[in-house]
């Protein structure tokens, strides 16, 4: 069994994503993080270096297990299957990571999902969104 099918771990593009998303929080700390769609959980890892706690979401049960066992040394990560937005944690957040999965939603229901997630930040917070700008037979 490939324990990263998706190859998050070592791919020269994600690990990049994952430098430049943690680049851009200016090595600020925060106290309630929430980041769904965190697959196999590489940058939940990161992120709960910085966070006291986070709350990490993914649809799929296989990546939030590969997820729970790569943060299995951080006892500040949450982690549930579940989609967004019908499985939002409860209560609201000082950062967002919104990374790499506004294409997977209609854009009726991103605009949704977007309001949602704004109004659940917190007046100082932050909502740090990631998206590849570039063309894939995957994300047309």
């Amino acid at each position: 069994m490939n324990p990263d099918p998706w190859y998050f771990t070592h791919d020269v593009y994600e690990q990049s994503r994952y430098d430049t998303t943690i680049a851009a929080m200016e090595g600020r700390r925060y106290e309630r993080a929430f980041e769904p769609g965190c697959s196999v959980g590489e940058l939940t890892r990161r992120l709960a270096k910085q966070c006291r706690h986070v709350d990490a979401i993914d649809i799929s049960a296989t990546a939030i297990d590969r997820a729970k066992r790569r943060c299995r040394e951080f006892p500040n990560v949450d982690l549930i299957v579940g989609k967004v937005p019908h499985q939002t944690p409860d209560g609201v957040f000082d950062l967002v990571v919104f990374s790499e999965i506004g294409y997977y939603f209609e854009q009726a229901s991103l605009q949704v999902l977007g309001d949602m997630l704004v109004r659940r930040i917190q007046v100082s917070g932050t909502l740090l969104a990631v998206h590849w700008l570039g063309r894939s037979k995957d994300h047309i």
